[in-house]
Formats: structure tokens, C-alpha cells, sequence
């Protein structure tokens, strides 16, 4: 047994991978819906390099679970989700230096009933969030790229006494 088949998904763990990629897509329409109404939470100061920076990540992170859903492996998936990762920190950081948002308004794009949810996250916050985004992908990405390089290696060590041999 190679130490790919030992990470072979599940039926349930499959349909996760998937429902993260409907998560995110629900993310990009928030995004886009803020976009597109003019809420105020993106200022005068969200550009198109800014529209990168924030979109960008958020597509490439999709990448990873649909490959990983389709293989039915976590490794083939995982250097999308290093670059993911890389994408994230550069766009984040792109993000908190420019901050072209207006947290006041995070929650406009919701019925007036459910907009004092959002209330409480103030610039700030936001600010933070980024930071936090920058440290957790700097630390995810080599850490990812470890787990697959991992993988590899145990896969091409543990075929090497099997009979048919390589990968």
C-alpha cells in the first residue's frame, strides 16, 4: 500500500472538498455584491489591482479542492493549495497596505434585520483579519508544500519494493 492510497478520501471527506469550493463561491458573491451595489465597503480606492488582489486568492483556493475531490487524494491537490496559500499572502498584504474598505458598511448587502451582525467588526478588526490572513498562509504554504513532498517521497520509497516498481 503506497502512502498515497493510505490518504485516499472518503465519499463524505469528497463532497466536503466540494462544499468548501460553494463556501468560497459564496464568498466571492458577497464580495462581488459589494462590488457591484457600491455599498461603500469598498472605497473609491479599490481598483483593479486591488479587485486581484482580493479575487484572485479566493479562485485559486477553489483549485485545490476540486482537484483533491476529483483524485480522491490530498496530494494532488496540494500545490494548488500552496499557491493558494502564496497568492493569499500577497494579496492580503497588497490589501492592508492599500485597505481600500469601509467595514462600516461589511454588512449592507443584507437585509436591515440581519445587518447588526456585522456591526461590531470595525476597520480595525479588518486590519487584523489581514495580518492574521498573511501570518496563517506564510506558515500554510511551506507546510503544505512539506505534506506533499512528503507524500511523494514515501510513495516512491514504499513502491520501490513492489513488483512493477516505479511512479
Amino acid at each position: 500500500m503506497t502512502a498515497m492510497e493510505d490518504h485516499a478520501l472518503s465519499r463524505s471527506a469528497r463532497w466536503g472538498q466540494l462544499a468548501m469550493v460553494v463556501g468560497l463561491l459564496l464568498l466571492v458573491g458577497f464580495f462581488s455584491l459589494h462590488q457591484a451595489r457600491g455599498t461603500g465597503f469598498l472605497t473609491d480606492d479599490f481598483g483593479p489591482l486591488e479587485t486581484i488582489a482580493l479575487f484572485v486568492p479566493i479562485f485559486l483556493a477553489m483549485v485545490a479542492p476540486v482537484v483533491t475531490a476529483a483524485r480522491g487524494h490530498e496530494n494532488p491537490g496540494r500545490p494548488w493549495e500552496v499557491l493558494a496559500n502564496l497568492a493569499l499572502a500577497a494579496g492580503s498584504y497588497w490589501l492592508w497596505r492599500r485597505f481600500p474598505f469601509n467595514f462600516a458598511h461589511l454588512g449592507d448587502v443584507f437585509p436591515q434585520a440581519a445587518r447588526f451582525l456585522f456591526g461590531w467588526i470595525t476597520d480595525n478588526i479588518g486590519r487584523v483579519i489581514l495580518v492574521l490572513q498573511i501570518i496563517a498562509s506564510l506558515i500554510g504554504a511551506p507546510r503544505t508544500f512539506w505534506q506533499y513532498y512528503s507524500t511523494r517521497r514515501s510513495d516512491r520509497t514504499s513502491d520501490k519494493g513492489l513488483p512493477g516498481g516505479q511512479i
